[in-house]
């Protein structure tokens, strides 16, 4: 099988620290893939340059076995490459459909948008990610888990063959097939996930063995000073 995605000796420079030396990775149809690091390897760098977010210094880049470029982020849509940050780049006080419409290549954009056209383009993708609020409700009105499923469904209506995901949750993380470790801004390797240990990956990341300890459960002594039986919170929208 032909990977979809190649990335060969990456280097990146930010006043003048290398965050990325020669750095690889490769990514197969159908594979969900983990990138993991030490703080500060590069990770999030490499992800933001396949995203076409900030330009490589030097490296090759080639999708379905082509040599390409990815100038900026409009390259890598074309590409069928989209990306969701950590910090999840939303309108609050637009909704869900225009959220997704904004700066996306498969919308239409006319003089004048009509609200149906929108709703039209944006529900088949919120239905496919099982998000059940109206296209035209405010994203600042969504939880945090809502909003991160809006940003999902933009990057299928991008029509997205690769999604990157920058800092998902640790489930995510169970579902990966195989893991690619960085440090010091260089790739380390790449194991499946059923076949690599714990400790195993802290040796890539840091370079060193890292002695495990035996934590002993602390047993509560005295009175209790601090209680907070039934507690509840109540959030309004921001």
């Amino acid at each position: 099988m032909n990977a979809i995605l190649q990335l060969s000796e990456i280097d990146k420079r930010f006043d003048g620290v290398r965050a990325l030396q020669g750095a690889s990775f490769s990514l197969f149809p159908g594979e969900v893939r983990a990138l993991m690091e030490e703080n500060g390897s590069g990770k999030s760098t490499l992800a933001k340059i396949i995203a076409g977010a900030i330009a490589a210094d030097g490296g090759q880049f080639s999708v379905d076995g082509s040599p390409v470029t990815i100038g900026g982020p409009r390259d890598a849509q074309r590409l069928g490459i989209s990306i969701i940050y950590q910090e999840l780049d939303l309108f609050p006080h637009l909704t869900v459909a225009e959220n997704m419409a904004i700066g996306n290549h498969r919308f239409q954009e006319q003089w004048l948008v009509r609200r149906a056209d929108l709703d039209r383009f944006a529900e088949p993708f919120l239905q496919q990610v099982g998000l059940t609020c109206s296209p035209r409700c405010e994203v600042r009105t969504l939880s945090v888990g809502e909003r991160q499923l809006v940003a999902i469904a933009r990057a299928l209506s991008l029509r997205a063959r690769i999604i990157l995901m920058d800092e998902p949750t640790s489930s995510l993380f169970d579902d990966a097939d195989r893991v690619t470790v960085l440090r010091d801004g260089k790739t380390v390797g790449t194991r499946a996930i059923q076949e690599v240990s714990s400790a195993e990956l802290i040796r890539m990341m840091i370079g060193k063995e890292w002695p495990a300890r035996d934590r002993k459960r602390a047993e509560p002594k005295g009175e209790v000073v601090l209680s907070f039986p039934n507690v509840t919170t109540l959030t309004s929208p921001s």
